[in-house]
């Protein structure tokens, strides 16, 4: 993979582990904020003002995420601890690099992907077909897990797999304003739609969608 894309965490370097036997430590740079889940440590409880630090923060993931796109390279890995903050740019607005690109996928391999790829609870419904699917798709549905897991402090489910998470099939069964009205978010002793805003409610709805090709929509809405 070309880890040198705009939005990739830069690499140091690959250096063998002279302590254990066989094993390599892949080194990149130093990222002060640390990984999206430390970040939502310091965020206070779910709400408009925890959205706001939120959907900034987004906005720049999805930037990284379509940059190596571009570059013709599916993440795979998308969550929030692969993904790094660094706070501020040199524009004074938050920057999330990639990194762990250990499930990448490049060129037809990304398009016609298949199987399951990355953590149970960030993977796209249509890996676990029979079929071949898209990457880059299954790397927006990611961005989709990766929003609502930040602006509630929890992930919304533990996995898509079919059968194996009772809150992932009231979603499908129900849709997503359904599983919003009747999943309670701890941290704030209330129900996860009273803690969005219709604006991250209608981008979830398209990165969350079951049709691939609507997730695109979502992007381009992050990105104005």
């Amino acid at each position: 993979a070309k880890v040198g894309a705009v939005g990739v965490c830069p690499v140091v370097g690959l250096f063998r582990n002279k302590n254990v036997d066989g094993e390599v430590l892949f080194v990149t740079d130093w990222t002060p904020q640390g990984d999206l889940l430390s970040y939502c440590r310091t965020l206070m409880s779910p709400g408009l003002e925890r959205e706001a630090r939120v959907m900034q923060v987004l906005a720049s993931l999805v930037s990284s995420v379509v940059s190596l796109h571009e570059h013709g390279t599916a993440h795979g890995n998308l969550s929030v601890e692969s993904a790094r903050l660094r706070w501020p740019n040199q524009r004074g607005h938050p920057e999330v690099l990639l990194s762990d690109l250990t499930h990448f996928k490049q060129g037809a391999d990304a398009l016609s992907a298949r199987g399951p790829s990355g953590q149970a609870a960030y993977v796209a419904p249509e890996a676990h077909s029979s079929e071949t699917h898209s990457a880059f798709a299954a790397d927006f549905w990611a961005v989709g897990i990766i929003a609502y897991s930040m602006a509630t402090g929890a992930h919304p489910w533990l996995s898509t797999a079919p059968g194996a998470d009772k809150a992932y099939a009231y979603f499908v069964a129900n849709g997503l304003e359904a599983f919003l009205e009747k999943r309670m978010v701890t941290m704030a002793g209330r129900r996860a739609a009273d803690c969005m805003s219709w604006r991250l409610v209608s981008t979830l709805q398209l990165l969350l969608s079951s049709d691939p090709s609507q997730r695109a929509d979502a992007v381009a809405f992050l990105m104005q």
